[in-house]
């Protein structure tokens, strides 16, 4: 991975967890004492959130970016989510959901309509 993709990394992380934070009412700052981004990924937010978050910013969707999420949530014992933005694309958010836990969703949402 070369510098400049880090680097858009870095900043997309920075950008999201500024959104998150608005969103939350809540400030979520970037994880510094994540490991090495060549190793594993290393865009994870802190660990203090109920999920486990894997940020990507890129030009075009890869869809290892799901197993990496869902292997990161097995070792943080969390759902998954994945945030990202392609070039020139507002962020879209992933969560992997067991079928229940849809259901659930499905349910609270239609008790609020």
């Amino acid at each position: 991975m070369g510098k400049r993709s880090r680097d858009k990394g870095k900043v997309g992380e920075r950008e999201f967890l500024r959104e998150l934070s608005s969103w939350l009412g809540r400030r979520i700052r970037r994880n510094h004492a994540q490991p090495d981004p060549q190793e594993s990924g290393g865009d994870s937010a802190p660990g203090d959130l109920p999920v486990s978050l894997e940020i990507k910013r890129a030009k075009a969707f890869q869809h290892r970016w799901i197993t990496q999420t869902e292997s990161q949530a097995v070792e943080e014992d969390k759902p998954p989510m994945l945030a990202y933005r392609l070039d020139h694309q507002p962020w879209r958010v992933l969560l992997v959901l067991t079928p229940a836990e849809a259901a659930d969703v499905i349910r609270k949402r239609e008790s609020e309509a």
